[in-house]
């Protein structure tokens, strides 16, 4: 009988000597689609990355991914905090405008 996990029948008994691979190929998580992409970082940049991972106890690829995540959230707050700011200025003009009409 082989010890190969792939051609050992169903009921055959697990070889204990190593670990069987198929069983634990079957038990891993399945992961959401993923894509790789390679990016070139500025001298120094690996060291921070990999610094600040692990003080986050998160590995570099999270820390990277987290880290991509807030600024687009980020970015998102601050248009609205932008949008914010424009209605009062606009607002503040208005009122500005009217207070130096009633004085004329």
């Amino acid at each position: 009988m082989s010890t190969d996990p792939v051609s050992r029948p169903v009921d055959a008994p697990l070889n204990r000597t190593r670990p069987n691979l198929e069983i634990a190929m079957a038990n891993k998580p399945q992961r959401k689609e993923e894509e790789k992409f390679v990016v070139r970082l500025p001298a120094g940049m690996r060291d921070r990355i990999a610094i600040k991972a692990r003080v986050n106890s998160r590995s570099m690829n999270a820390e990277i991914v987290h880290r991509l995540e807030r600024a687009t959230e980020l970015e998102v707050e601050l248009e609205r905090a932008h949008q914010v700011i424009d209605r009062l200025l606009s607002g503040s003009k208005a009122t500005t405008a009217e207070a130096l009409e009633s004085r004329t």
